[in-house]
């Protein structure tokens, strides 16, 4: 885990927040900045996360890693008209989970998807804050008005050698069948992170579709931070943190292709001068696949430009 664990990211939220909400449209010439929402800590949230915002209509949906009832974190919810809610305030091991770091996804019904990095049902994981293994999470919103946001968990991670993944850093993916693929940062026989399947049809179980640092030297990558992207196809592409041939010992990072045929890295970092560490979610637009300013092309063996 890297120095974002720590990082107040408030003043991105609110630039997010006021472009999606105050931008009058593409006629506009310029963007204006406006303050929507400072976080308080209790029992709001604080350090909001540097992940998917969720817009529903003009409401807007995130989490906060800090804070809350419990300084475990929220789930929260902005309106025009009311300002900012905390619809959940994660309260940790060993029923609910704890320091969400990653974002939000939106079903079709309005239920919101996430992961926690801590917290579960696991209190005894040897990862992240030692307050659980973290867990995947379904928030349903209320039938009524008068009442309360309902959670869910679908999975506690256990972070054992053999069995699954532990500390989900990034947020997930959904499918049209509504299964969520995510990653987690650490656990499975390396303890180098995994690539995870979690089915809401079927919550208590996962599967684990790459065990990462199951090549040489870790040349297959390591430690990933960043969520995935899904193509039509159902390939998946991601980013690892370290791993890789290029840079040091530990690696730069990856760029990687998952298929049902296996892993493939698509690109390994070096450093210099194309950057290390990917820790943002990629983008896919005509065959290429981009991150921040970096781009790598989709076939082996290409370089970074």
């Amino acid at each position: 885990m890297r120095g974002a664990w720590a990082t107040n990211w408030t003043g991105l939220l609110l630039l997010a927040l006021s472009w999606l909400l105050f931008s009058a449209g593409p006629a506009r010439a310029q963007f204006t900045y406006s303050t929507v929402y400072g976080f308080k800590g209790t029992p709001d949230g604080a350090k909001p996360n540097l992940g998917n915002l969720v817009l529903s209509g003009k409401n807007l949906y995130g989490m906060t890693m800090n804070g809350g009832t419990d300084g475990l974190g929220t789930a929260f919810e902005i309106t025009p008209a009311n300002g900012e809610n905390p619809i959940w305030s994660f309260s940790g091991p060993t029923s609910d989970g704890a320091y969400p770091d990653g974002g939000l996804i939106r079903d079709s019904k309005g239920n919101l998807y996430g992961t926690t990095a801590g917290g579960g049902s696991n209190v005894t994981c040897p990862f992240g804050f030692g307050q659980g293994c973290g867990v995947v999470f379904e928030l349903s919103p209320p039938a009524k008005k008068s009442d309360h946001w309902t959670e869910d968990i679908l999975y506690n991670f256990t972070g054992g050698s053999t069995s699954d993944g532990a500390t989900p850093m990034a947020g997930l993916i959904r499918d049209a069948q509504g299964n969520l693929y995510g990653t987690t940062n650490y656990g499975n026989s390396s303890n180098s992170g995994t690539i995870f399947k979690v089915s809401p049809t079927s919550p208590g179980s996962d599967d684990v579709l790459y065990d990462f640092c199951s090549q040489e030297s870790c040349s297959d990558g390591a430690f990933p931070e960043a969520p995935l992207f899904r193509n039509s196809e159902g390939d998946l592409y991601g980013t690892t943190a370290d791993g890789g041939t290029g840079c040091n010992s530990q690696g730069c990072g990856v760029v990687f292709e998952l298929t049902s045929a296996g892993e493939q890295v698509l690109y390994s970092f070096l450093g210099e001068p194309d950057g290390s560490n990917p820790q943002s979610p990629l983008v896919m637009h005509g065959g290429s696949l981009y991150n921040q300013h970096r781009r790598c092309q989709m076939a082996p063996g290409l370089s970074s430009s």
